[in-house]
């Protein structure tokens, strides 16, 4: 898959741009690309998974909770790129974790020694599905004022 700018990231997540970057800027999306002072972010696939990602979460959390959510998920996708499902746990001393659905097992009512109020089940599979059909879409209609 090829490689977006952040104004074609954004149009593929559906988010609006200077938001975005105001929430980078601030510190509540920490794992957004690193960029070199003058150029633009370019977003590779997970990037733009988790972007999306990010952009559901927003719908029901602050930023800062749907940031710190979404860099959960993308820390492990970046270490298990095709995996289909992300669980996240909340526990009781308000601590998200987080675990790949392959090593799952049946529903957990205690991690980490605490138990878990609440379980998240993300469709890592369906979201990027839809991400690579908006890519196909976004390279079509890209235009000289998004290269």
């Amino acid at each position: 898959m090829r490689k977006f700018r952040i104004q074609s990231a954004c149009r593929i997540a559906g988010l609006d741009r200077d938001r975005f970057n105001e929430a980078v800027a601030a510190g509540k999306y920490p794992c957004a690309p690193e960029v070199v002072r003058g150029s633009t972010r370019v977003f590779d696939e997970i990037d733009l998974i988790v972007l999306t990602i990010y952009r559901i979460y927003l719908f029901q959390h602050p930023v800062p909770l749907a940031g710190m959510l979404a860099c959960k998920i993308h820390e492990l996708l970046s270490q298990k790129p095709d995996e289909a499902e992300i669980v996240l746990f909340l526990l009781t001393n308000g601590a998200w974790k987080s675990t790949v659905g392959s090593t799952m097992g049946p529903h957990k009512r205690k991690r980490d020694g605490m138990a878990v109020l609440e379980t998240r089940y993300v469709n890592v599979d369906n979201i990027r599905e839809y991400v690579r059909r908006e890519a196909r879409e976004e390279a079509r209609t890209l235009g000289a004022e998004d290269e």
